[in-house]
């Protein structure tokens, strides 16, 4: 099923209800940001709270506490020594209600263990963004309960073909990566 999302679709989101905490609005996990990639991790938190998140964490790299307290203060801040981060990663995801993967979280080493844990895992819905979806690239797997925004390069990679073969109709993208990677594109 093929459906683009129109301005005035935004009108049939519901209203928050009266009476209400961040608690009642679910609770994110979002993984992003590495080192020297902060703003991938702050664009991200600031998203989720503008888009009606309850409770957002952020997990990433130490070196990303600073501005990440200073830019998103509401978000809480998850991170760890790397030989610990597996172990902090997981425990994260039994809190979430939903989770957030691959902004600004690189091609090295780090970046690949923590796709594995989560895509071994995640038992909530899973966004797959920006490396997350590069990750998809290399080792492509089908699964129903994850949302993947891919711009035309990430897409062209997930199909293995051009930017330009994207580019030139968009819209057919989406039913051309649902059969081989489910969920909603």
């Amino acid at each position: 099923h093929t459906a683009v999302l129109e301005s005035e679709d935004l009108k049939k989101l519901p209203s928050r209800m009266a009476h209400t905490n961040k608690g009642s609005y679910g609770k994110l996990l979002i993984i992003a940001g590495s080192v020297n990639m902060s703003g991938a991790a702050c664009f991200c938190a600031k998203a989720a709270y503008r888009m009606g998140s309850g409770l957002v964490r952020v997990f990433t790299c130490e070196q990303n506490r600073l501005i990440l307290q200073t830019k998103v203060p509401e978000a809480v801040l998850v991170t760890g020594q790397e030989n610990e981060e597996e172990t902090l990663l997981a425990e994260q995801l039994q809190w979430a209600d939903a989770v957030v993967f691959g902004p600004g979280i690189g091609t090295g080493q780090r970046a690949r263990r923590m796709t594995s844990t989560v895509l071994a895992q995640s038992r909530v819905p899973l966004v797959l963004d920006a490396d997350g979806l590069n990750w998809l690239a290399q080792s492509p797997r089908h699964q129903d309960n994850w949302v993947l925004t891919p711009h035309p390069g990430a897409a062209a990679r997930l199909l293995g073909c051009t930017i330009a073969a994207i580019a030139a109709d968009r819209v057919a993208a989406g039913p051309r990566l649902r059969p081989r990677f489910g969920g909603v594109v």
